[in-house]
């Protein structure tokens, strides 16, 4: 059931089938600057705040938000009266302006301003409905405290703990200026501060540099910090070290910083469960060799895990790791090194429909239409129930629309 509907999301990631969904939010559509700027004078005349979806067509979560949040009425009846809503397509020649001008990378990002045009907070990808509605409140409670605080730093007389929220609160809107700030009240910070929740979205946004001040101190007294702020204080903190560590090794291309955060970030953030470290390396390495698309180093990892007794308990090891392939690095060799995988598993697992409804996608987003025919039919033939059923049909019209536009 779990990997029927893992299918399922590929369908709706990829972009080639979706059908629109009704939200309860009221959005109007912003595509030049002209209409930009009349949102920005709307919010202003009825003193509201601005709300802008900035999606694409083909992005498969922001339809997911569409469906599953927005739909929302009680969500929708707040966004109504609070914000003016806006939809911007980020593929727009004015979309693409503004999604560079505000540092949008991947998509859906949802960012909210004041009526000044002054950016509020962003939330970033798909986010469950309580989640979302949380991050919402947490960005317009700054907003509300931010003259207080603004006031307090232009007079000089903020204490350490507000110059920390401060800090926070302007890390979209002037990251020069809150990072200047970080920089300097980071290398204050003591061990009882570390470990108060408190201080938890000043060390989220700020701590994450593995030489730096903040790092260092909480892994030197691990326990300490643990008990002090949770498991959710742990998991957010250390999440965004390993998060924020992660992306500058890759974009770096820096395996030694990537092992770094194996040997010296794993352990605290699993809690000293040390069996579970082989597995989070193993994700970590993926991760690394997935998003620079080395297909040999990323091939060679997964398999001699395997080898090792990574497979051991995990019937569906091989289906797993083809799934990940193709939802994450659906592109060129990374792609095609995920056919003999399914292979392999199709000769022990004969006629199982999700690997063949997986293959035949894989398949079809390589360009290899008749094999991706071929594997759908199959999948076809083997469907048991409705769903299966509408499925692999889903995947042979798919396989049709390509080959009819040609791409």
């Amino acid at each position: 059931m779990l990997r029927i509907f893992a299918i399922s999301t590929l369908l709706l990631l990829s972009g080639w089938a979706y059908g629109a969904s009704e939200t309860a939010i009221e959005f109007s559509y912003v595509n030049t600057a002209d209409e930009w700027d009349a949102t920005i004078k709307k919010a202003t005349s009825e003193g509201r705040y601005v709300f802008v979806d900035v999606y694409t067509d083909w992005c498969g979560y922001c339809k997911m938000m569409d469906r599953d949040v927005f739909s929302d009425q009680q969500l929708g009846a707040r966004f109504n009266e609070d914000f003016v809503n806006v939809k911007l397509d980020a593929e727009t020649e004015f979309g693409e302006m503004f999604a560079y001008l505000y540092d949008v990378t991947g998509f859906p990002t949802y960012l909210f301003f004041d009526a000044e045009e002054n950016l509020l907070g962003a939330i970033e990808g798909y986010n469950e409905l309580e989640a979302f509605a949380s991050q919402t409140d947490n960005i317009i409670s700054s907003a509300h405290r931010l003259p207080e605080l603004k006031a307090k730093m232009e007079a000089g007389n903020a204490s350490r703990a507000e110059r920390r929220e401060y800090a926070v609160m302007i890390a979209e809107a002037d990251p020069e200026a809150a990072v200047a700030i970080a920089r300097e009240e980071a290398g204050k910070l003591t061990l009882a501060e570390v470990s108060d929740p408190a201080n938890v979205p000043f060390m989220t946004t700020f701590g994450f540099p593995i030489d730096g001040p903040i790092w260092t101190l909480v892994k030197a007294n691990a326990e300490t910090v643990s008990e002090g702020l949770g498991e959710n204080g742990v998991t957010r903190y250390v999440g965004s070290v390993y998060n924020n560590a992660l992306t500058d090794a890759v974009e770096g291309q820096d395996v030694e910083l990537m092992e770094l955060i194996i040997a010296e970030v794993l352990p605290v953030y699993l809690g000293g469960e040390i069996a579970e470290i082989p597995a989070a390396a193993f994700i970590t390495r993926k991760l690394y060799y997935g998003n620079l698309a080395q297909e040999e180093a990323y091939k060679k990892l997964v398999e001699e895990y395997a080898a090792s007794g990574g497979t051991e308990g995990d019937p569906d090891f091989w289906y797993n790791q083809a799934y990940e392939v193709v939802e994450q690095y659906n592109a060129g060799k990374m792609l095609t090194m995920v056919y003999p995988w399914l292979d392999g598993y199709l000769a022990i697992h004969e006629g199982d429909f999700d690997a063949l409804a997986l293959y035949a996608y894989a398949l079809g987003m390589g360009g290899e239409y008749g094999k991706a025919r071929q594997k759908a039919e199959e999948a076809l033939s083997v469907s048991v129930s409705d769903d299966q059923k509408a499925m692999a049909q889903d995947i042979l019209d798919l396989i049709d629309q390509a080959t009819d536009t040609g791409e």
